[in-house]
């Protein structure tokens, strides 16, 4: 049935239907409305609708019309093409739904877009207080949701998925989000807010999957959503709560918690796989990631073009990985891309075999871009070589105003940094510490083991105004308590107003070229005295919480040559 302009419709029941149909819009209640139409208190159980494109249990396109109050429970709807979708197969030009329940639905097609809520929607629709519980979504192609398979153009608010399951290990398909397959892309969508997505699985052997987006590309104010107690499966370009995140989009204030990734392939993150966009104020709490793949991070697996991370933490991340580029918060970090005031507590980074893994850090695996305001905490860091407990490797970019504590930092061979494993000519470290970590080599492998660092294992660049104290430095040969290896011939590095806290024997192992170290000492004498100065703010040297606390202040960590320098030994 067609419904015609500015119909109206309430109190409508379909109970037991069967309906069968070989083309296009096919609904249990209504095939297609028009224009400025309205439903209320319409109900559909145990209704089985099939279709070749454009199915829905109770409508098989809304256009611009309204509903208002509509349950669906115990039905099916299948389409042979695309488009299906729990409620409807389509919403467009303007529709509102609110207060829309689908439970215990199978929603099936065969090629894209499929949604437990709606299968496309697009046109300046809005949609609040819907919920799809225990609904089941599949099918062959591109774009699976557990509320929408593709959505543009669209207001979301207060929307729910929960005990469902989205895909299947038997498709390579992308695209699969427990909330929606796909957002944006070609066309902005709206804005996402106070919405979720719990206990429900996202299964694929594809890319672009994600726990609440698969692909959400220029999705404009995602804010206040999260992603808890869900599985998830796929290949490349995974991640915990968006598989990527392009264009103009913007995510704030969301989470993911109690999620387990299984993936292969590269870009894989506990929140976005990869990234070139705005990240505010979001974390990962108890996540384990096992994969296979390059570039995999807590937070964000690798970033692309601008990509910016403020004010946003990884917490008891488990990452097993057989690859390299891995960070307990990101996994590469390019060229354009900053973190700012982030962290990662709790995390537990590991390989799965003694074999050449290499670009691991506490809170990146490699950085070429800016880190300012970052800590790692409590964590612990397992990999072949160039492990550090803030970056594996730096090739460029700047790192400042960061720290390590309380983190144990383990590799096999060589480049093993306190603070960063190898740091090359382009880049700069500025104003850190490592504080209560132990830095070590625990397989003899190689015999020019002297590139262990209680700050850097090997430096090729400029660090400045950093620091190491109640640290504990080891290695088979040769280690330094600041730095494993200096410069290299014909490179002559910066290493000023640097010291640690520590009688260690050597500073510096091995300096390639003789580098001359302005300021910088160890054996500062009896730590209560070191801990007692303070800086020309009247901030305690280490002043936990006291001196850390104000991230927003420029002057944290405060420049150590604001510090009285210590007597030379």
């Amino acid at each position: 049935m067609k419904v015609g302009t500015s119909f109206t419709i309430s109190d409508v029941t379909c109970n037991g239907l069967i309906v069968k149909a070989t083309g296009d819009v096919v609904g249990g209640c209504v095939g297609q409305t028009e224009s400025n139409s309205s439903f209320t208190d319409i109900t559909c159980d145990d209704v089985n609708v099939e279709g070749n494109g454009y199915v829905g249990c109770a409508f098989g396109a809304l256009k611009n019309s309204t509903l208002t109050t509509c349950n669906i429970t115990d039905s099916i709807a299948s389409s042979t093409s695309w488009k299906a979708g729990g409620c409807a197969g389509q919403a467009e030009g303007g529709a509102k739904l609110s207060g829309v329940v689908c439970q215990n639905l199978q929603v099936k097609g065969g090629t894209n877009y499929i949604g437990g809520c709606i299968g496309q929607t697009y046109g300046n629709c809005e949609f609040s207080d819907i919920l799809c519980d225990s609904v089941v979504v599949e099918g062959g192609g591109e774009g699976l949701g557990g509320m929408m398979g593709y959505c543009i153009n669209s207001t979301k608010n207060n929307c729910r998925v929960i005990n469902s399951r989205i895909g299947n290990n038997s498709s390579g398909s992308p695209y699969r989000g427990g909330f929606a397959g796909q957002a944006g892309a070609s066309y902005q969508d709206t804005s996402t807010t106070n919405c979720f997505v719990r206990n429900t699985d996202v299964l694929s052997t594809g890319w672009q999957v994600g726990g609440f987006f698969g692909q959400a590309n220029s999705v404009n104010d995602v804010s206040s959503c999260y992603v808890e107690d869900c599985r998830i499966t796929g290949s490349r370009n995974s991640g915990g709560f968006s598989g990527s995140l392009a264009g103009t989009s913007t995510l704030n204030s969301c989470h993911v918690a109690s999620v387990t990734m299984d993936t292969s392939g590269d870009y894989i993150g506990g929140f976005v796989g990869c990234s070139e966009s705005s990240i505010t104020s979001c974390y990962v709490a108890s996540i384990s990631l096992d994969t296979s793949g390059d570039y995999i991070g807590g937070l964000v697996g690798c970033s692309s073009g601008s990509c910016s991370i403020t004010s946003c933490y990884s917490e008891d991340a488990k990452i097993k990985a057989t690859s390299h580029s891995v960070g307990g918060l990101v996994g590469y970090l390019k060229v354009d891309g900053s973190i700012t005031q982030s962290h990662v507590k709790k995390a537990k980074i590991e390989i799965d075999a003694i074999e050449n893994r290499q670009c691991y850090g506490g809170l990146v695996g490699q950085s070429s871009g800016t880190i300012s305001l970052c800590y790692v905490d409590d964590s612990d860091i397992d990999s072949f070589q160039q492990v550090g407990g803030l970056v594996g490797f730096c090739p460029g970019g700047s790192i400042s105003k960061s720290f390590v504590r309380n983190t144990r930092i383990n590799g096999y061979d060589l480049d093993i940094g306190g603070l960063v494993a190898t740091v090359m000519p382009d880049a700069q470290v500025d104003s850190c510490y490592v504080k209560n970590c132990n830095i070590s080599c625990t397989v003899e492998m190689n015999a020019l083991d002297h590139t262990i660092g209680g700050l850097v294992g090997s430096n090729f660049g400029d660090i400045t105004n950093s620091y190491v104290y109640n640290s504990t430095v080891t290695g088979k040969t040769g280690y330094g308590a600041l730095v494993g290896q200096n410069g290299a011939v014909g490179l002559v590095t910066n290493l000023s107003n640097n010291f640690i806290s520590q009688n260690y024997s050597i500073l510096v192992d091995s300096n390639q070229n003789s580098t001359p170290l302005t300021s910088c000492y160890y054996n500062v004498g009896d730590l209560a005295n070191f801990k007692s100065k303070t800086w020309t703010d009247g901030k305690t040297i280490e002043g936990g919480s006291t001196a850390w606390s104000n991230f927003n202040t420029t002057s944290f960590p405060p420049q150590l040559a604001d510090l009285s320098e210590p007597p030379q030994p």
